[in-house]
């Protein structure tokens, strides 16, 4: 969990709550906790939790957070400002 200091985003709608998420995601530091295979393709500014595992062919492009204990492919897109 990570705290968020110096701004306040309502987060009653959808629309609203997306935002606050790319807010977060702007400011992600590179983490890998995972396991990454070979052949996947991760762009800076990604953070991938402990026990998942990024299988082959996967590409990830940044910023995107991938919590912990996941399973991300094989052959597998995720696009920037993606929360799993």
């Amino acid at each position: 969990m990570q705290k968020v200091q110096g701004w306040w985003k309502r987060t009653g709608r959808p629309e609203d709550l997306l935002e606050a998420n790319q807010l977060i995601l702007q400011d992600l530091n590179l983490y890998n906790h995972g396991t990454t295979e070979e052949t996947a393709t991760i762009t800076n500014n990604v953070g991938i939790g402990r026990g998942t595992i990024i299988h082959s062919r996967t590409t990830i492009r940044s910023p995107a957070i991938i919590g912990d204990g996941c399973t991300i492919g094989p052959n597998t897109h995720i696009d920037p400002y993606t929360s799993i």
